[in-house]
Parts: C-alpha cells; sequence; structure tokens
C-alpha cells in the first residue's frame, strides 16, 4: 500500500484546486483531512475570507437543536450532507445567508455580537456590533471581499429593533 504522503506536494495542490474550483468545499476539507503533509500542500481555509472557501449553492434544510446537526443540500449537484455544529451551543441562530450556507449567529454570553460562521472550514468572523435581541431576520446577506461584510434585514411586521 502506497504512502499517501509520498505524493508530490504540486500533484496534491492541483487536486485540492480542482476540488475547489467546482465548489466541493466539504471534499476539500475531507482532502486536507487525509495526511499531514496534504494538509501543509493545501491553503488553510480556517483563518481566511478568501472568496474560494464560501460555499456557494448550498441550503440548510433541517436543523436540529437537540443534536447541533444542520442537513444541507447543494442545489448546483444535488449532494445531500449533514454536519454536526457542537458551536452552535454557545450562539443563537439569527438567520441563514441567501447566497450560501453560512450561519448569523449571536453570541449568547457576550451582549449579541453578530457573527457569521463557515460551517464547512468552521472559521468564523466577528463583527462588533450586536444583533438586537429582538430582531426577527427576515434575510441576510453576507459578502466575503477583502472586507467582509454582513446586512440583516428585519421583518418589516416587527418594526425597527431596538438599539
Amino acid at each position: 500500500m502506497a504512502d499517501c504522503s509520498s505524493l508530490p506536494s504540486e500533484l496534491v495542490r492541483r487536486i485540492a484546486e480542482c476540488l475547489l474550483d467546482t465548489n466541493d468545499l466539504d471534499s476539500y476539507m475531507d482532502f486536507r483531512a487525509v495526511c499531514h503533509s496534504w494538509r501543509s500542500a493545501t491553503d488553510d481555509p480556517s483563518n481566511s475570507s478568501d472568496p474560494r472557501f464560501c460555499p456557494r449553492n448550498w441550503i440548510i434544510i433541517d436543523m436540529d437543536f437537540e443534536t447541533d446537526s444542520c442537513l444541507m443540500v447543494n442545489t448546483a449537484s444535488g449532494r445531500v450532507l449533514r454536519k454536526d455544529l457542537p458551536v452552535l451551543r454557545r450562539y443563537y441562530v439569527v438567520a441563514v445567508t441567501t447566497n450560501g450556507a453560512l450561519f448569523v449567529l449571536a453570541d449568547r454570553e457576550h451582549p449579541h455580537a453578530a457573527r457569521v460562521l463557515n460551517p464547512f472550514t468552521g472559521h468564523m468572523i466577528r463583527f462588533t456590533a450586536p444583533v438586537p435581541y429582538n430582531m426577527k431576520v427576515s434575510s441576510a446577506a453576507f459578502s466575503c471581499r477583502s472586507l467582509p461584510s454582513l446586512r440583516l434585514i428585519w421583518d418589516s411586521d416587527r418594526g425597527q429593533p431596538d438599539g
């Protein structure tokens, strides 16, 4: 049996880039988990807001808050995936972005500070602005540019949020 770590790093990198080019972010993360040399040869998404690591075409079709897992489907490929997300125990889920499967969260302990979680990479972007506790979000949009931005639109039936 061949040792996976003996593959040339350039070949490993090319395979990883193909996964990213086809928006196969979950397979990319599995690919990186194979061994240390494969992780070293590929880009680390855990501390990056690089647009290649923003999930596209994924929607969340079910959330199980008792087990902190979600069922997701890729609208382009039809691939179905269940993700366990124990990090959700520390946050309120405020919304899911419309342009992907990013979670907009409010911190349970710190004045409901807004967070955006990438469920595939575990990368979380922290915003200083709080999410008002009484806000019912009807739409959320997130941009993965050099300066990440978050736009929340609340339900007009509930009126303006306090503070």
